[in-house]
């Protein structure tokens, strides 16, 4: 119904993201990936990727998992959702202002989550700026809710009976409708 629908305008300042993690790139940066992992570095989808027992091919066909489930369940416990976005194409720079009303900014902190591995291979293999990661690749982040901090224990409570693996990556700041970043 047109009453429900999550537009981001009553984002406040205060407001708690929290990060759903991500299957893996999920549809993100695979362009770059490929160049990176097959060209520039000369691995195959077979060898395995450093510091796992999972292979570059594992890594990259890893499946793009729904938030269906546990954002459903957060509505039907009627938890107040601000805000949110999938971060696709564009990662965190591109996906989040598209909620942001004008007079917020997102700030996210980096230091709230584990990068996952196929991302840090890439970032340092290919010598890809830290911003530039994030403007490109999910870093582990698949989907992003906006609560207010009132929410936040219930949202977290909902989200672990869902087996839902999530991490507050941030809080929403007097602005200008744009992500920063701490760390």
């Amino acid at each position: 119904e047109k009453s429900k629908i999550i537009t981001g305008k009553s984002i406040r300042a205060g407001d708690i993201i929290v990060g759903l993690h991500s299957g893996g790139l999920q549809t993100n940066g695979y362009s770059l990936a490929r160049k990176v992992i097959f060209d520039h570095s000369q691995m195959s989808w077979k060898d395995k990727l450093p510091g796992t027992s999972q292979t570059f091919g594992d890594a990259l066909l890893a499946v793009h998992k729904s938030f269906l489930k546990p954002v459903s369940a957060l509505m039907a416990n009627k938890v107040t959702i601000t805000g949110m976005a999938h971060i696709t194409g564009g990662g965190f720079q591109d996906n989040i202002p598209r909620v942001l009303p004008n007079v917020v900014n997102a700030e996210i902190d980096r230091a709230s989550w584990e990068v996952p591995t196929i991302c840090k291979f890439i970032q340092n293999q290919g010598h890809v700026d830290r911003d530039e990661m994030y403007r490109v690749f999910n870093m582990g982040i698949g989907y992003v809710l906006i609560v207010p901090k009132r929410d936040l224990v219930r949202t977290e409570k909902i989200l672990r009976a869902n087996r839902q693996p999530y991490s507050i990556i941030g809080v929403t700041r007097k602005g200008t409708g744009v992500v920063t970043y701490k760390n």
